[in-house]
């Protein structure tokens, strides 16, 4: 397959707005999960799922970046213009790193194949922690929906695009596949990339009710839910995924539904005690964050830690002021017998 065979279509730019807000310090408490979403600008559907490549190498990307920083995937989804994913990580820098790495990879696949340029994402990810059981189970069933909301496809397996529900419901293996760019790079960038691709291992971790508890019980957990999904959306008609293929990557729907974003997220009995808790927690680490940081450019890391200077839980630092906190990189080996990250790989030849 030969890409950018054609000129590219250059996004029209926007107008910049005469004033915008600051955007909204995030708190991911580590350990927790977290759902995260983010839409393409205006809507534009440049994911639409041409083949299984493609949607093999968009799974693909998630499974590299679950190996290189350290996190955890629950589930994903990536429709035509934008993608949900429930993830944790041990460090909250991890969880930004992580959404960072798959946005960047999936913008140059959609250029790369659609031979396009210009902004992809409407700006940065949003996210809500996810307090209780309760709402873990309401946001996959929520991610695991789309496909059959949107009266697309009746059952939502049947999104031809990268979804997890053959892995949720039946334990199936994820098509994800790597294209090692340095290696095609250096071989010449020859039409054939076939044999540059690999395959990439992407295992789903239960929610944390089922954490510990047989796979086949978890599966038939996320069975039922399905079967939810689809009795609740069951009156048609559906327009059907060869109608979602058949859409044009550069098409702007005339409408884009926009939904408040809450940086927390809480279903069960003590649903607002646990909202209100993880607010005042939020607001001391602003502010806990903001005192640490002026500490160690006052008084340098070292001896901020001497007088006993702990980075605040839950506060989301970029990866390098993280990785200088805690003295060690978030960015892990690729493959278990990597001793180091890879290396970055060589701009393209023209």
């Amino acid at each position: 397959m030969v890409l950018r065979s054609k000129p590219k279509h250059v996004y029209p730019g926007d107008p910049k707005p005469v004033s915008r807000r600051a955007s909204r310090r995030r708190f991911l408490p580590p350990g927790g999960w977290v759902h995260v979403s983010s839409r393409t600008q205006h809507g534009r559907f440049a994911f639409v799922p041409k083949s299984d490549l493609f949607t093999a190498l968009c799974w693909g990307f998630v499974g590299r970046g679950m190996a290189r920083y350290g996190v955890q995937v629950a589930a994903f989804e990536l429709l035509s213009g934008h993608f949900h994913i429930m993830v944790r990580a041990g460090r909250p820098a991890a969880i930004s790193s992580f959404i960072q790495y798959l946005k960047s990879n999936l913008a140059r696949l959609t250029h790369e194949w659609n031979g396009t340029s210009g902004t992809v994402w409407e700006g940065p990810f949003r996210s809500s922690v996810l307090l209780d059981d309760e709402a873990e189970a309401y946001w996959l069933a929520y991610i695991c929906a789309h496909g059959v909301k949107e009266k697309i496809v009746s059952d939502p397996a049947l999104w031809p695009g990268a979804n997890s529900i053959r892995a949720l419901t039946d334990g199936a293996p994820i098509h994800a596949v790597w294209f090692d760019r340095p290696v095609w790079h250096r071989a010449g960038r020859p039409a054939d990339r076939t044999p540059y691709y690999d395959a990439v291992e992407v295992k789903l971790t239960p929610l944390s009710r089922w954490e510990g508890a047989p796979p086949k019980a978890y599966r038939d957990h996320c069975r039922a839910m399905v079967d939810d999904i689809i009795e609740q959306h069951a009156a048609g008609p559906f327009s059907g995924a060869a109608s979602a293929v058949a859409m044009s990557a550069t098409f702007v729907p005339g409408s884009v539904k926009k939904t408040r974003n809450r940086p927390f997220s809480a279903h069960g009995l003590m649903a607002g005690q646990l909202i209100r808790a993880a607010g005042d927690a939020r607001h001391a680490a602003a502010g806990a964050s903001a005192d640490a940081l002026a500490d160690i450019v006052r008084h340098g890391y070292l001896a901020w830690r001497a007088q006993g200077g702990e980075v605040p839980h839950g506060t989301d630092f970029t990866a390098h002021v993280n990785d200088a906190l805690d003295r060690q990189p978030i960015v892990g080996p690729f493959r278990p017998d990597d001793p180091d990250p890879p290396d970055q790989e060589p701009p393209p030849r023209e």
